[in-house]
């Protein structure tokens, strides 16, 4: 076990090393190529929750706001329906009224 390394031996090693670095260069630029997508995607779909849930709050707003519509309207049809039965009555009166 001598401990002298040829010449040929040595430049395969560096070149081996060499290699082994720039491999791990290039994969090194991909995966912080990927991560950038993924960023990416995850910076969108935050966007799109976001435009979801203001669509969602506007769809409430107008619930609300057609609840409250239908409430008047009933109220507004409870009071119409109130005036007739009282027109009816006090045409029923003055009928009795005319036939004494």
């Amino acid at each position: 076990m001598s401990g002298n390394v040829s010449k040929s031996e040595r430049k395969c090693s560096k070149k081996y090393v060499m290699n082994l670095k720039e491999k791990m260069r290039v994969l090194h630029e991909e995966i912080k190529e990927m991560m950038y997508e993924r960023e990416k995607e995850i910076r969108g779909y935050k966007r799109d929750i976001m435009v979801v849930e203001d669509k969602e709050e506007k769809i409430r707003e107008m619930e609300v706001g057609m609840m409250e519509k239908n409430s008047e309207k009933e109220w507004e049809l409870m009071d119409t329906k109130f005036l007739v039965e009282q027109m009816k009555e006090e045409r029923a009166r003055r009928d009795k009224v005319v036939e004494k």
